[in-house]
Order: structure tokens, then C-alpha cells, then sequence
């Protein structure tokens, strides 16, 4: 009878915790642009303002500007 206890509270733990994991991956990602002022300005700010990574977005900048590109969750 221990062992059968034992058991169904390991099995109860796993859905338990499984379920909390599947939660926590769920975060949604978000997205902000502002005018670029360097490389390191940019990662600096949107770890700064929104605790994300941020570079320079060179590929779909209007020449001559960049745009500073920020994912963070939100």
C-alpha cells in the first residue's frame, strides 16, 4: 500500500510541475522600434526599458536610417 502512495504521489508531482512548465512557455513576445543611436545604445535601452535584446535593424530600414529592434515579454 506504501508503494502504490508513494507512486500516485509521484505521478500527481510530475502533472503537477509539467503543467507549471507548460505555463511558463507561454510568454508572449513583443515588439518595439525606435530610431537607432548605435548597436550598444540600443541593446543598453531596451534592457533598460523593457529587460529585452535589442540591436540595429539594418535590413528593413528606410536608407539612411536603422531602426532599433527590441524583443522583450510581455
Amino acid at each position: 500500500m506504501a508503494k502504490f502512495t508513494i507512486v500516485c504521489f509521484l505521478l500527481a508531482f510530475l502533472l503537477v510541475s509539467d503543467g507549471n512548465m507548460f505555463l511558463g512557455a507561454q510568454a508572449n513576445t513583443c515588439e518595439k522600434f525606435w530610431a537607432c543611436n548605435g548597436d550598444d545604445q540600443c541593446k543598453a535601452d531596451c534592457q533598460k526599458n523593457y529587460k529585452g535584446t535589442g540591436w540595429c535593424d539594418f535590413h528593413k530600414a528606410i536608407p539612411p536610417e536603422k531602426y532599433c529592434f527590441c524583443q522583450y515579454n510581455c
